[in-house]
């Protein structure tokens, strides 16, 4: 869709956030089904169709539950922006009963062991937040975050040895560093 009006992106905010987690190809499908309906019954696609289309299939949270979703998302995109790992660009919950915090990476900080901790401490966040405000984390809490810390840090600790063990460029060879020698 292209056009000069600005107010555009925000008038579809609310609408693009609640695609969240869906593909160009769910969204695609959702709104053909939306005009179809409309056409047959002879009518315009509204915004409530859409909204309606979008909010489909989406489990209700309770209060508590809601509250426990955003403090934790919350954590997430605190630590993402102190730690300056990713720009946070959106943090929602209740999208298909769960949460989710999108961000885009700083590429402008090397991938180094304090970069790791980081990225780690961001993937924590929202369960340490669930701890600090409400006193005690859900039990699925961090389940997914738990195996992508465990993913994260076995692929970054091995590209950190390599590192450590890689050669040493010399103007007449390349001779092999060994393990735990820094120079």
């Amino acid at each position: 869709m292209t056009t000069s009006d600005p107010n555009v992106e925000n008038t579809l905010r609310p609408l693009a956030l609640l695609a969240l987690g869906k593909t160009g190809a769910d969204v695609e499908r959702m709104v053909r089904e939306v005009r179809r309906t409309a056409r047959r019954s002879g009518r315009a696609v509204s915004w409530a169709d859409l909204e309606n289309a979008l909010r489909a299939g989406q489990a209700e949270m309770s209060t508590d539950l809601r509250r426990r979703a955003a403090v934790h998302e919350a954590g997430h995109a605190v630590i993402y922006t102190i730690t300056g790992v990713s720009e946070v660009q959106s943090a929602s919950i209740g999208l298909h009963g769960v949460g989710m915090v999108t961000t885009i990476p700083n590429s402008s900080i090397p991938q180094n062991e304090t970069w790791l901790m980081h990225s780690i401490a961001c993937l924590l966040g929202g369960r340490a937040a669930e701890l600090i405000v409400i006193g005690e984390a859900l039990a699925g809490g961090g389940g997914t975050q738990t195996k992508a810390i465990w993913r994260v840090r076995r692929r970054w600790l091995w590209r950190l040895r390599r590192a450590s063990a890689s050669p040493i460029i010399s103007p007449c060879c390349i001779v092999p560093r060994p393990w735990g020698q820094t120079s």
